[in-house]
């Protein structure tokens, strides 16, 4: 009887621990089956659905998250005529106050103009613009001294023809006079960008009955042109060195400097024999006080040529 009973209670319990183990698998299964259910557990529709989570139309909406014309409207974050516009990025005008008022005697620049800088000054003109002569090659060749004729007479017919053509107008013998003024008007509208008048201002004189009269004047100065032909003989280049004495009233009278600009044969001849530029105090104390001076008084004489090159190195 005890063997009986000792038999059955082993099967029991085997029995019982069948069912136990077959009732922790099937939750390990459950357990399994309800982690990995995809459907129900990890609903792709809700997590990866493309046009619920990440709506296309509203994040990559160009016209509403990135509107082009608002980031890239050329007209209104970069404005062409704007950014390019000379007259006003790069205003000349302000740029030439400051050379003007240097003091050019102490400048040792030896400028050479050469036929690929007139080609590219010609080439950067406006071509509505009606010159009259800023665009004349051959009068820019013979002011820099690129060709300067081969003699007094050849440059004397070619001077007043230049002058008969251009105004229809005569004369027997100084062309140069009315050509280099008219020519300096016309390359100063240019570069100070306003209309200069073709007559001479006239200032008061209150010393005497002669009044001072420079050839042109703009808003903020006064200019004397002072030109001599390649082949001119004697000493007519040497006025131009009292003419700072001449005006040296006009800065107080007016309150704008004079600026004697010269052109051909004078800026040649005020370098090399009147010594008006590359002063130092050191070396050339008279001439370079002299110049100084004058300076101060509001008068300083400027090479076309300096002149000329500070307006090509404007240039794109």
């Amino acid at each position: 009887m005890i063997v009986l009973l000792s038999t059955f209670s082993k099967k029991l319990i085997n029995n019982n621990k069948y069912t136990f183990l077959l009732k922790m698998s099937d939750k390990k299964i459950k357990v399994k089956s309800k982690s990995k259910d995809i459907t129900k557990d990890k609903d792709i529709t809700k997590d990866k659905d493309i046009t619920k989570n990440k709506d296309i139309t509203k994040d990559k909406d160009i016209t509403k998250d990135k509107d082009i014309t608002k980031d890239k409207d050329i007209t209104k974050d970069k404005d062409i005529t704007k950014d390019k516009d000379i007259t006003k990025d790069k205003d000349i005008t302000k740029d030439i106050n400051k050379f003007l008022l240097k003091k050019h005697f102490e400048v040792n620049d030896n400028i050479i103009i050469k036929n690929n800088d007139i080609k590219k000054f010609i080439n950067s003109l406006d071509e509505s613009e009606s010159y009259k002569l800023l665009n004349n090659k051959e009068l820019l060749k013979w002011i820099f001294g690129i060709d300067k004729k081969n003699n007094k007479k050849e440059e004397d017919e070619w001077g007043k023809n230049l002058l008969f053509e251009t105004y229809n107008k005569k004369v027997k013998t100084n062309w140069s006079t009315l050509v280099t003024e008219n020519f300096l008007r016309e390359f100063l509208t240019l570069c100070l960008n306003e209309k200069l008048s073709n007559k001479k201002p006239i200032i008061k004189n209150p010393y005497g009955k002669k009044n001072f009269s420079p050839d042109i004047e703009s808003d903020k100065y006064f200019f004397e042109v002072k030109a001599r032909t390649y082949y001119t003989e004697g000493t007519a280049g040497e006025k131009c060195i009292g003419t700072c004495k001449k005006y040296n009233l006009i800065k107080r009278l007016t309150n704008k400097n004079t600026f004697i600009i010269l052109l051909a044969y004078q800026e040649v001849e005020a370098e090399n024999d009147f010594r008006l530029f590359n002063l130092t105090e050191k070396d050339n104390p008279e001439d370079y006080n002299f110049m100084n001076l004058a300076y101060n008084y509001g008068i300083s004489y400027i090479k076309f040529t300096s002149l000329f090159k500070y307006y090509l190195d404007t240039l794109p």
